[in-house]
């Protein structure tokens, strides 16, 4: 299900999920969701949800109402491929993970191979992704992408995308997939050094502060990393590795997240908000 934290109360409620009823048109409350995996609320009056299970995007307004399929076929179910060049209301959405409105009025999905779009008339193509290049400065249609579990913007406006996979962090810019952040081999090492020759372990979310620096969610290796805007390096800001005592370095530092972790966000008050598998954190600037 989709859960709300009211920022004043901190009360929680549920938007989506939680029901029994596996189809379009169910109000929130009541509907079932399979596998949701990534969310967008950027526009205010409804939530995105990628639903893994399903194959397909749907779409719930905000405050609840009815749920319906925005990116699939008309019946969601168990994926068979995705058709490009067609309404995305016609075909599945393979492995769906993380979603991302643009302002353009088109959406991204990132999915099992790579980077998919929807644009504003609703006709579902390949953003990136389906090639075999794994080098940085592939265009968007050779590259070699896994699925893409984090979607976002920096503060310019540059599109980012946390492939999982190949334990890669890429920029979308010019026509090019770059590696910003990752060997290709997953590992733990690389703090303090330049982020391209860091290892990660297959990373899920990623988010920018205002300055620009980016902050990753290296799911495998429950911690927190951070890219410096000003010098490409990266740096450890929370998690606990395994051989470490607890609490030795800054609190961030000394926690211990559960097993795994796949979300990341900077808050409108600068706070880097942080999810393991059964709790959400944050850590102050």
């Amino acid at each position: 299900m989709i859960r709300r934290i009211d920022a004043g109360t901190a009360n929680v409620s549920t938007i989506v999920g939680g029901g029994q009823a596996n189809g379009d048109q169910q109000l929130g409350a009541y509907a079932a969701l399979r596998i949701p995996y990534g969310i967008d609320v950027s526009n205010g009056s409804d939530v995105l949800i990628t639903e893994f299970g399903n194959a397909s995007v749907v779409k719930a307004n905000l405050p609840p109402a009815a749920v319906r399929t925005v990116a699939a076929a008309g019946i969601r179910g168990t994926s068979s491929g995705t058709t490009f060049g067609v309404d995305a209301l016609t075909t599945y959405v393979s492995g769906p993970v993380s979603v991302l409105r643009r302002s353009d009025g088109s959406t991204l999905i990132g999915f099992q191979d790579g980077v998919a779009q929807v644009a504003a008339n609703g006709i579902i193509s390949r953003f990136a992704g389906g090639g075999s290049d794994l080098n940085t400065g592939a265009t968007y249609t050779t590259a070699n992408l896994g699925s893409v579990y984090g979607l976002t913007t920096s503060p310019d406006g540059t599109l980012y995308g946390a492939d999982a996979d190949h334990h890669r962090i890429v920029r979308f810019s010019a026509g090019t997939v770059q590696v910003v952040a990752g060997t290709g081999t997953s590992g733990s090492s690389g703090d303090g050094g330049p982020a391209t020759a860091a290892q990660l372990n297959s990373p899920f979310g990623i988010t920018f502060d205002g300055a620009g620096n980016l902050y990753i969610a290296d799911t495998r290796n429950a911690v927190v990393r951070r890219v410096r805007v000003s010098d490409g390096m990266i740096e450890r800001v929370a998690g606990y590795r395994s051989g470490e005592v607890a609490g030795t370095a800054t609190v961030a530092l000394g926690t211990r997240f559960n097993d795994t972790i796949g979300a990341v966000k900077i808050d409108r008050d600068g706070n880097l908000l942080v999810g393991d598998t059964i709790q959400i954190f944050r850590i102050d600037p």
